[in-house]
């Protein structure tokens, strides 16, 4: 009895809302509610829409709701815009959207996709399913089966969202080709960007761990195929082959990708036409290499690691060079900062620099505060992950140059130059700073003895060269000294003894001049 005022109430119900124009549907749409076992299915197939209160609305755009949620339907192009609109060989997205009752997303829910005349289209994947992510999506793809065929085709969306199946429906309109695919004769490799990538985890700015191969599918007039399926493999596993399988475009062109591994290494790419096993064709040879920095692999260096300390401005460079676990240089654009505790380093914009071929370098200019008169420079390189980053460190001697001086070969500051038993000999002293480090590397050296008669000269260790052991030894020169026509004249063979004197003048690179006085003893 219950039952059948049930259905009673139900037939008054409709024929009101007929009488009403059913709640605002328009003419062409037709629907159906059925309750079977404690579920109600729902369909949508016009324009319009229906209504069964309390049950579920269909809307007209790919839309249908019920009391338990909604699902939508959206068809994208490859450009992921919408469209009911595609071309022959165009692969198109049909996207399902399921809400619950409140509008939040459902996900974990399979969306079964489906087609009014399965000769038009190709599903992917061939089952018409998906499931539904965290945004209540669930995404397949088409196209046309037959790139010769036009003609339109409804695409369906099915859920069950609580105890209700609610479905969507969108029309596809094809355009078809004009003739049928050429069967391929050729393939050609077009290029590969970029031709060499960075190995997995390496990527950034200027490194790409993906790159991009084309290939051109030709007829046996050399001219473009369009249409055309080609597939592609790689010649080893130590790559990822992102898109195994494309079509050719109008100009006959099909694209793949392949991102790297953790492994250097060398890969082909070979595209072969699906309908033609000997059009096939292998790339060029496409490198994976170029790691991140690594312990031991970072070395910080000067250009000079002498330079004149008493002028400010006075400038050296500061590399770092870099390479990765497998000697491989690392990638260009790698980020090398530098830090130093006296003079300055870097430019006004940044104290770092970007590698190119595994280097990259900054200036190191002399200026308050110099400290001792030595900086240490240190490199730093942040790897991913790591909260310390790589260092290494070079040390640049600022040469306090009006100081300057000669040392005898112990080390002590020489004032006299005894000639025994001869009236011309060379002697070796070592040229230093007012701190007993080496002079600035181009620093010059010079001996004179005006009104003397004496002759004194340099004869080798001018201009000083630099210095690249950490202790800045100061370097050595030779002063030659000839007293034979000295007053009182010099006897190599006397056992007198008589003195005079010469000059040691040293110049910087900046211009700054120390004159040292050495007293000569000679034999008459």
């Amino acid at each position: 009895m219950n039952r059948c005022v049930t259905g009673l109430t139900a037939l008054i119900l409709s024929a009101a809302l007929a009488a009403c124009g059913g709640g605002g549907g328009s003419a062409g749409t037709t629907g159906s509610s059925t309750t079977a076992g404690g579920t109600t299915t729902t369909t949508s197939t016009g324009t319009g829409s229906s209504s069964a209160t309390g049950v579920s609305t269909s809307t007209a755009g790919g839309t249908q709701a019920s009391t338990d949620g909604q699902i939508s339907l959206s068809l994208l192009n490859s450009g992921n815009v919408a469209t009911a609109q595609f071309g022959a060989t165009e692969q198109g997205h049909a996207v399902a959207t399921v809400t619950g009752p409140t509008g939040a997303p459902v996900s974990g829910v399979v969306v079964v996709f489906s087609q009014a005349d399965a000769s038009l289209l190709t599903l992917a994947p061939a089952s018409g399913t998906a499931l539904t992510d965290a945004n209540g999506q669930a995404r397949i793809d088409f196209k046309a089966s037959d790139a010769t065929k036009a003609g339109a085709e409804s695409i369906v969306a099915q859920v069950l969202v609580g105890t209700t199946t609610v479905t969507a429906k969108k029309g596809v309109q094809l355009s078809g080709s004009a003739t049928a695919v050429a069967v391929p004769a050729s393939m050609l490799f077009l290029d590969a960007s970029p031709t060499s990538i960075v190995i997995k985890g390496a990527g950034g700015s200027g490194r790409s761990e993906t790159s991009t191969l084309r290939f051109k599918v030709t007829d046996p007039n050399n001219s473009p195929v369009q249409g055309a399926i080609v597939n592609f493999s790689v010649s080893n596993g130590n790559v990822t082959l992102n898109i195994p399988q494309s079509t050719s475009d109008a100009e006959g062109v099909v694209v793949t990708t392949v991102t790297s591994g953790t492994t250097p290494t060398s890969v082909v790419v070979t595209a072969t036409a699906a309908a033609n096993g000997s059009a096939t064709v292998p790339s060029s040879t496409l490198s994976v290499s170029n790691g991140l920095t690594v312990a031991g692999g970072l070395e910080v260096v000067a250009e000079k690691h002498n330079i004149d300390g008493g002028v400010t401005g006075t400038t050296t460079k500061v590399s770092a060079f870099m390479r990765d676990a497998n000697g491989n240089l690392v990638p260009d654009g790698t980020t090398a900062s530098f830090t130093t505790d006296f003079g300055a380093v870097g430019s006004s914009s940044q104290g770092a620099c970007a590698s190119v071929n595994g280097t990259c370098s900054v200036d190191f200019r002399v200026q308050n505060p110099r400290g001792n008169g030595v900086a240490t420079v240190t490199g730093t390189v942040q790897l991913p992950g790591q909260s310390t980053p790589l260092a290494a460190s070079v040390r640049i001697n600022m040469s306090a140059s009006a100081g300057a001086r000669a040392l005898s070969a112990q080390g002590f500051v020489a004032t006299t130059l005894t000639l025994s038993g001869t009236c011309k000999d060379t002697f070796t002293l070592f040229a230093a700073d007012a701190n007993n480090r080496a002079l600035a590397a181009g620093s010059t050296i010079a001996a004179q003895a005006p009104g003397k008669g004496v002759t004194a000269s340099v004869d080798g260790g001018t201009p000083v060269q630099d210095v690249l052991d950490p202790n800045f030894t100061p370097t050595s020169f030779r002063v030659t000294l000839d007293a034979t026509n000295s007053a009182p004249l010099c006897n190599a063979a006397g056992t007198g003894q008589a003195t005079t004197s010469f000059e040691l003048k040293f110049t910087s690179p900046g211009g700054i001049s120390s004159t040292v006085p050495l007293v000569i003893q000679y034999p008459i």
